[in-house]
């Protein structure tokens, strides 16, 4: 008996031996990691990393590539950063909170250092090769991998971008100078940490009205919960020219990507509630072949 007890007390004191402390000057150097990629997308592999560990935002600068998140459970935090390096991102991440820091062990700095940079390193080659929308003729489905539907039956055009990360579905084809367009554009992008709604929005009220100038949105949007979406009536300015639609969106997000479905109507003829309910119904993930 006094034997196995002293191999499980040297067993916990070699465990205890291996967790050290942190001084802020050692977290400064060890707190850094380069990565290939774009800067933004960077920050926001390491911002949504974060996010999904449970830290929330407490400020954020995406100018100067800074935010600083903290976790309610524990009172950890980081104040995080992108700088340029050679040929590279350096990505900073400071851990602030209870003190003392320290390295080893499940709950050391340099454990959740590495599941921070894990987690960066996978969006990030996740991001890579982004999927593409194809279209079904014979069911008349917009596919991606993870969710399909059904854009309204007898709309006339559709057409992608280059990349066919967007599919934009009118009405009908040629528009008259003036004349709204009931439009639904489909996003496939990476997910952000902020909703990018507002700026689908845009696009696609730009399309709708065939905006010869770069639309603007009122500052606060107002939105109504719509079945699974959301929708509202909003003014916009095409130049100086006030016009208003009604608009429908639904958005939905994996861990790496966001979908989001935009239709932007009139009213009156121009309506579509009917079709923009049909499209929701629709909204599935795609049988196995």
């Amino acid at each position: 008996m006094s034997t196995r007890w002293l191999v499980v007390a040297s067993s916990l004191a070699l465990g205890c031996a291996t967790v050290r402390p942190l001084s802020d000057e050692a977290a400064r150097a060890r707190g850094q990691h380069d990565f290939e990629g774009a800067p933004e997308d960077v920050l926001d592999a390491a911002w949504l990393t974060l996010l999904d560990e449970g830290y929330r935002v407490t400020a954020a600068n995406r100018a100067a590539g800074t935010v600083s998140l903290l976790r309610a459970s524990d009172g950890h935090g980081y104040d995080v950063a992108v700088a340029p390096g050679d040929g590279v991102q350096v990505l900073t991440a400071l851990p602030k909170g209870p003190r003392p820091l320290v390295v080893g062990g499940d709950a050391g700095e340099d454990a959740k250092w590495e599941a921070l940079w894990d987690g960066v390193r996978a969006l990030l080659a996740t991001w890579a090769e982004a999927p593409e929308w194809r279209y079904e003729t014979r069911t008349n489905t917009l596919l991606l991998p993870d969710v399909s539907f059904r854009p309204p039956k007898a709309w006339a055009y559709l057409d992608f971008d280059i990349h066919r990360h967007r599919a934009r579905v009118l009405k009908a084809r040629g528009q008259r100078p003036g004349k709204l367009m009931p439009t639904v554009l489909a996003v496939v992008e990476r997910r952000h940490p902020e909703s990018t709604l507002p700026r689908l929005l845009q696009e696609a009220a730009g399309v709708a009205l065939a905006a010869r100038a770069r639309l603007t949105l009122p500052d606060d949007i107002e939105a109504v919960r719509e079945g699974d979406g959301v929708g509202g009536t909003l003014r916009v300015l095409d130049g100086t020219t006030p016009r208003e639609v009604r608009w429908h969106a639904l958005v939905r997000s994996s861990s790496a990507w966001t979908v989001t479905l935009v239709a932007v109507c009139g009213v009156k003829e121009d309506a579509c509630e009917a079709e923009w309910r049909e499209v929701l119904a629709s909204v599935a993930r795609p049988r196995p072949p």
